[in-house]
């Protein structure tokens, strides 16, 4: 178990490995099921949502070539093989789709989601 945290070490998309920005912050749905609650005039009763477990905020860096990777990749019909690698040297992996935000040409950053076809599986670092 590790305690380190900060930049996202790498990002890869379909084999092709993304630098992440600096400041990369990627939020992660915390579980397959939203919880929420159905009020009664008794009892509440717990009503579970399945959801996918999405991975958004992603900031890499992208130059003209690489948005145009980004962009193919968005467009793609079929899943390919996503993964990141936090800090702490944790790996995260699935097979899915991305939907490519947009890109700021002042610092060549793209943001991007992730969308998991099924889950996403966890490698820890020891």
């Amino acid at each position: 178990m590790s305690d380190v945290t900060g930049t996202i070490r790498k990002v890869v998309l379909d084999g092709i490995t993304f630098d992440a920005m600096g400041a990369a912050n990627i939020k992660e749905t915390g579980s397959g099921w939203e919880n929420d609650v159905i009020v009664t005039s008794g009892r509440n009763i717990r009503k579970m949502t399945k959801r996918a477990e999405t991975r958004e905020g992603i900031d890499i860096a992208a130059n003209g070539t690489e948005r145009e990777l980004l962009q193919e990749l968005a467009e793609r019909m079929d899943d390919f093989p996503m993964s990141y690698e936090t800090a702490a040297g944790d790996v995260y992996r699935c097979v899915g789709w991305i939907e490519f935000e947009a890109r700021e040409t002042e610092e060549s950053k793209a943001t991007i989601k992730m969308f998991p076809r099924d889950t996403w599986e966890s490698f820890l670092s020891a």
